[in-house]
């Protein structure tokens, strides 16, 4: 949960994801040590859990550049690696953008920034926590001289709460090519979750 002003917005996560401290003040690293061997077990060789630990800093660092509301890093059940990465941020209305509505979400969200491997795929529909924008794409990012680089799939879902002036935005990105299907099951059934309730 996390609060934004006079709304707090809520979302079940999956069970081994593990919340990521945003935006927290001090040492963050005996947290990290101490889930890195929850997650792999006390019996993890010391060395998997270091890389584990500073993997998940680097997600955490990575993530409150975003000042998000919410962060989960996604584990993968066998190796000390990040297997995907879900976020949740709140998009309010500026002088530059005045009106936050699904059409402008759309847009920002469809620019592909990187090399696009296939096209990007838009929905508009209900959630529960409002009318939305869900925007899949797969791009190719960190691309060398020969043209090399990583698959990276990403699911936007953009809602706009009723009675509200901003949007929600659930994010939820991959590398896992051969998972790609599950975990956009998972990302939709998060999205199903999501609330933005009054805080009085």
């Amino acid at each position: 949960m996390a609060s934004r002003g006079d709304y707090r917005i809520t979302m079940s996560r999956p069970e081994i994801a593990i919340r990521l401290p945003i935006g927290e003040d001090g040492d963050l690293s005996t947290w990290a040590e101490m889930t890195s061997r929850a997650h792999q077990g006390y019996d993890a060789a010391d060395e998997d859990v270091a890389r584990f630990a500073e993997a998940i800093l680097a997600a955490a660092r990575d993530s409150s550049k975003r000042e998000v509301a919410m962060a989960y890093l996604l584990p993968d059940e066998v190796a000390p690696v990040e297997m995907a990465r879900i976020e949740v941020v709140d998009v309010n209305p500026d002088e530059t953008v005045p009106v936050v509505t699904l059409d402008w979400l759309e847009q920002v969200y469809s620019v592909p920034g990187v090399e696009l491997v296939s096209p990007v795929h838009v929905w508009r529909g209900e959630l529960p926590a409002g009318p939305a924008v869900r925007v899949a794409r797969q791009v190719l990012t960190d691309v060398d001289e020969f043209g090399d680089g990583m698959l990276v799939h990403s699911v936007v879902y953009a809602v706009r709460p009723p009675a509200t002036d901003f949007a929600v935005v659930l994010s939820v990105t991959w590398s896992a090519v051969l998972l790609a299907e599950e975990l956009l099951e998972m990302s939709d059934a998060l999205a199903q979750t999501l609330q933005v309730l009054p805080t009085r």
